[in-house]
This record gives C-alpha cells, sequence and structure tokens, in this order.
C-alpha cells in the first residue's frame, strides 16, 4: 500500500490532474482503513499513521486542488492526538491549513485549543500567530507573528509556493476577529 501511495503522490505532482488527485485522497483514507483495522501493535500502528500523516503534506500542500477527505483525515481528532503525541513538528502543517483553506473555519477555535495545549512541545511563528490571535487576542502580536511567518514559509518546502495566499489570509482571519471584538471600528 506504502508503494501505491508514493507512486499517487508522484502521479499527481507531475502531472496535478484531478484524477491524480482524488487518486492520492483515496490512497490515504485507505491506508488509514487499513491502520484502522490492523492487528499489529499499537505502538507499529502509531509510528505508521506518523508517516501517513507526514506523507499527506504532500497531498495537501503539493498538489494543485486538495481533496476535503485529506484535509479531514489530516486535522481529524486521531490524527492531531498522533502529531501531539510523535510529531509537534506538523502543528505548523495543521496551523498553515486552518489559514490557508476557508472552510475549515468552524474548526479553528477547537483546534487552536489543542496547538495552545502543546505549546510547550512545539512553537513556531505559525502557531504562535494563531495564538496570539484567537487565544490572546493580541492583534499587534499577531501582526509582528505574521511578519515572522513570512520568513518561515518561503524557507518551508510546503509552505513556500503558498506564502501569498497564506498571507491574505492571515490579514483576513485578523480583520474577521477584530470586527467580531468591536463594535466600532476607526478605518484611519
Amino acid at each position: 500500500i506504502w508503494g501505491s501511495l508514493a507512486a499517487a503522490i508522484l502521479w499527481g505532482s507531475s502531472d496535478a490532474c484531478d484524477e491524480a488527485v482524488t487518486e492520492t485522497a483515496k490512497m490515504i483514507v485507505k491506508m488509514d482503513e487499513h491502520l484502522e483495522n490492523s492487528k499489529a501493535p499499537k505502538r507499529e500502528v502509531l509510528l505508521h499513521r506518523t508517516w501517513l500523516l507526514h506523507w499527506t503534506l504532500f497531498a495537501i500542500f503539493r498538489l494543485d486542488n486538495t481533496e476535503a477527505k485529506v484535509l479531514d483525515f489530516f486535522l481529524s481528532e486521531k490524527s492531531l492526538s498522533i502529531i501531539s503525541l510523535s510529531c509537534p513538528h506538523l502543528f505548523r502543517y495543521v496551523g498553515a491549513c486552518l489559514i490557508l483553506h476557508k472552510r475549515l473555519k468552524h474548526i479553528v477555535k477547537d483546534t487552536v485549543w489543542i496547538i495552545h495545549h502543546e505549546a510547550v512541545s512545539y512553537s513556531d511563528p505559525i502557531t504562535r500567530f494563531l495564538l496570539a490571535l484567537y487565544t490572546e487576542m493580541d492583534y499587534d502580536e499577531a501582526q509582528g507573528e505574521l511578519q515572522r511567518c513570512e520568513q518561515v514559509c518561503k524557507a518551508d518546502y510546503f509552505l513556500k509556493p503558498h506564502w501569498q495566499e497564506f498571507q491574505e489570509n492571515a490579514r483576513l482571519h485578523i480583520f474577521e476577529s477584530y470586527c467580531r471584538i468591536h463594535q466600532c471600528i476607526n478605518i484611519q
């Protein structure tokens, strides 16, 4: 199954057609189901799920259009638990997904709560941006972290192609949050 997943990811990144993206999503879901029903020791299943989460980054950030199933898998409660347990560095990409994909607004609050509790084990400008914005409501700090996000995103293999969209959506998050809290806004 791992070979099929690798082939689907490579096929999708070179061709970038809808069929390849759909095939990659199917392979990730199939691998998740396989691990769910596995009789392997829990430690081995955890290791395979950790690898699957890393491979999912290719499907989310390197293919042209991300399948909803892949995002749902990556941001599921089970996946977030695995990220907390064995690969907290993936919280950077969890945060990036929350900013880049507008359809995920309904899970931002709960996911930021998890990121807040995991800040001891992992922190970077992207996660700190979300915490400043949604936990501390510190808009100046959020602006500062957004500036630091540029360096992180431009140096990151997965996030580099998405910097402009990331920046626009992050500013939109700041604006929406500010408008939600304040009744009167001075535009000047």
